[in-house]
């Protein structure tokens, strides 16, 4: 009837130009003055992250509701190029329709999607916002019943 999917993806990477630097020289036309500016291509060693969380509530044999988290970026180990770090989240609500037989295979999804993308120094502090949110959003996905009220505990029979 339910179905909890939670995937994980770590690796490491090289990039040759994290700041997708110019390869030649150009001239700056916003400056009044119009400098040469010689690019300075910086390349780096970085660590891609995904975790993605998928809860699904099938309500007939070949359709079902569901829920989603991800979270992923790209993170840098140079402390010089930390303010390449990228960062991803996006969470997404729907109905999926799923039927498959030995001759052919129908899919559809119709959803609800909302992300944030962003390249930022990652922080100690917007760790712990993280952190904080991820968990919140869990908890929805692991009884959405609560989305409806989250202020005033939880409104299912499963008593968390």
């Amino acid at each position: 009837f339910a179905k909890l999917d939670l995937r994980v993806r770590l690796g490491t990477g090289i990039d040759d130009n994290v700041f997708r630097s110019p390869a030649i020289p150009y001239v700056d036309l916003a400056d009044a003055a119009q400098p040469l500016i010689t690019p300075n291509v910086q390349s780096g060693v970085y660590v891609p992250f995904s975790l993605r969380a998928k809860y699904k509530v099938n309500s007939l044999e070949n359709e079902g509701f569901f829920g989603s988290y991800r979270f992923g970026g790209r993170f840098y180990q140079d402390t010089n190029l930390k303010n390449a770090n990228e960062l991803l989240q996006e969470i997404a609500f729907g109905s999926e329709y799923h039927r498959k037989d030995e001759e052919s295979e129908t899919r559809v999804y119709s959803a609800f999607k909302i992300e944030s993308r962003s390249t930022t120094r990652l922080t100690t502090t917007r760790i712990t916002e993280l952190a904080a949110m991820l968990a919140a959003w869990i908890s929805l996905i692991a009884c959405p019943i609560c989305a409806m009220a989250l202020s005033s505990g939880c409104a299912s029979d499963t008593g968390h």
